[in-house]
């Protein structure tokens, strides 16, 4: 098991995100293709969401309204 170097700021080595992406990819031609393509869709979109969330509230830390 790959370890990240202490202060490398990174959890995850390149080359073990290669091989989850290999896995992932392993599985869509062997399993369910159709099912694989419909997560990533929907994961790309809630990924969109939830940035645009995180910076609505960041700017409204940063000028809160005053009532």
């Amino acid at each position: 098991m790959h370890r990240a170097r202490a202060g490398s700021g990174r959890g995850r080595s390149p080359a073990g995100c290669w091989r989850i992406r290999r896995l992932l990819e392993d599985c869509e031609q062997a399993f369910c293709g159709e099912t694989w393509r419909c997560v990533r869709v929907r994961s790309a979109a809630d990924a969109r969401h939830t940035a645009e969330l995180l910076k609505q509230r960041s700017e409204d830390v940063a000028h809160p309204v005053e009532a």
